[in-house]
């Protein structure tokens, strides 16, 4: 039976495992890391160094969180079909853009 043998915080390495799974959505890889940010008490940076990501990436995934409640919703009722989620994804991300534009 393959296996790996690692030391560490059997939560962490729970959650590093479930990142690391292909079928997970932006917004479920989102609050997995932010579980882990809260239950470490991480900066970005040592979450970036964990997950092998830069800082500004963890900033990014992590600004996934403060999306409404209705679009993490209609992430998780699409989430079978891919074309929805990708349409899904840019409808966000297009939000975001223009939100930042309007508040700068």
């Amino acid at each position: 039976i393959p296996a790996i043998f690692t030391t560490g915080e059997p939560v962490e390495i729970s959650i590093v495992e479930n990142l690391l799974r292909e079928n997970l959505t932006a917004i479920e890889e989102a609050e997995a890391i932010e579980h882990l940010k809260s239950l470490h008490g991480y900066t970005l940076s040592a979450l970036g160094a964990v997950l092998g990501k830069a800082e500004s990436t963890m900033s990014e995934i992590l600004s996934l969180n403060r999306l409404p409640a209705e679009i993490k919703l209609d992430v998780q009722v699409f989430r079978s079909s891919e074309f929805w989620q990708l349409a899904l994804q840019w409808r966000l991300a297009r939000m975001y853009a223009l939100a930042s534009f309007m508040t700068a």
